[in-house]
């Protein structure tokens, strides 16, 4: 791709910062951009600044509060209060960062520091794994579009994230020696999510899954499947199997009782065509860090239904399962239910 005019989302870590300078490396006329989604971004808006002025390309800050709590925020809460449990990324990547992009810079492109990759293939445009596959991000963004896809550019795609780090030392000296990166999720500002859904939760019952009460929790929405923490008092490992907001209960049981092979999903995305149009066979991962295992991918009405070929640990409702052929990802969509 030739270089031209190019809109960075610019947060002013390592990976933006050194993805500005590749662009610029390149010949990109860059333009860095960085989002302020809440409160507590005073520093991190700081050092983008400082950044950009060190690179010696244009600095724009676009506040997006409100939009973040309506499209971010607000969705996440729901989520949680219907046992569910969300990752908010997926959603803020194309709904927010490319969104605004797109609309804001018309005619430019679109980049970021994340590490993925793009291919045009047979007209559509593809998005394949990173190459360091220990930090490749592919799993957050298979919800782009191809009008978004179409424009974005991703400098880090091919390169490791040590070698970044090292580079950005080089090039920066010591301004991340204060960084730590986003460590959670990012509007709960070390808040923790009990302080975020307090105003939802009420004691209810722990249950077993042969009905019995075996003791109180302070909110089923502060629950996820497969936790196992809080569960200490029973002799042997104990995790949550089951979670039911509208009971207020928490089920646990074995581990042996977390391992499922059968789900649906909605709300899906697909990068190869616009829907599958028969069944197929991929590697599918249920969270980010899963390392993914073979399903068969079937359609039921609005719906599809995967089928692992071994039974998976902790398939959650309201994560995301995201299909890959090789590098290629075919395209994801949220976990809706846990068929038996």
């Amino acid at each position: 791709m030739p270089p031209g005019d190019v809109a960075v989302a610019f947060s002013g870590g390592v990976d933006s910062s050194y993805a500005a300078y590749l662009l610029k490396e390149a010949g990109w006329n860059v333009l860095a951009v960085t989002f302020v989604f809440h409160k507590g971004q005073e520093e991190a808006v700081s050092r983008a600044k400082k950044i950009a002025t060190l690179l010696g390309v244009n600095h724009k800050v676009i506040n997006l509060k409100k939009r973040f709590d309506e499209l971010v925020v607000k969705p996440f809460v729901q989520e949680y209060l219907h046992s569910r449990t969300p990752n908010p990324c997926v959603r803020c990547n194309p709904l927010l960062k490319w969104n605004t992009l797109h609309s804001e810079f018309e005619g430019m492109h679109i980049a970021t520091g994340h590490y993925a990759r793009v291919r045009k293939s047979e007209g559509r445009f593809l998005l394949l794994r990173g190459r360091d596959r220990r930090k490749e991000q592919s799993y957050f963004l298979y919800r782009l579009t191809q009008s978004q896809l179409e424009r974005t550019v991703f400098p880090l795609g091919e390169v490791t994230k040590s070698k970044v780090i090292r580079e950005a030392e080089r090039i920066f000296g010591n301004i991340f020696d204060s960084y730590h990166g986003s460590q959670d999720s990012c509007f709960l500002l070390g808040r923790g999510l009990e302080q975020v859904l307090k105003k939802y939760l009420a004691p209810g019952d722990v249950v077993d899954t042969s009905g019995k009460v075996v003791g109180k929790h302070n909110g089923a929405a502060l629950f996820t499947i497969g936790q196992r923490r809080g569960f200490g008092s029973f002799g042997e490992p104990r995790y949550v199997v089951r979670i039911d907001t509208k009971s207020n209960r928490v089920y646990i049981g074995n581990e042996d009782e977390l391992y499922k092979r059968r789900f649906s999903i909605v709300d899906t995305n697909w990068f190869p065509y616009e829907h599958p149009v028969e069944n197929f066979q991929a590697v599918c991962k249920i969270r980010y860090l899963h390392p993914g295992a073979e399903a068969v991918v079937s359609r039921s009405g609005s719906k599809y239904i995967v089928n692992f070929s071994e039974p998976q640990k902790a398939i959650t409702p309201g994560q995301s399962a995201v299909f890959y052929d090789g590098d290629k990802v075919i395209g994801g969509g949220i976990i809706d239910r846990v068929l038996e």
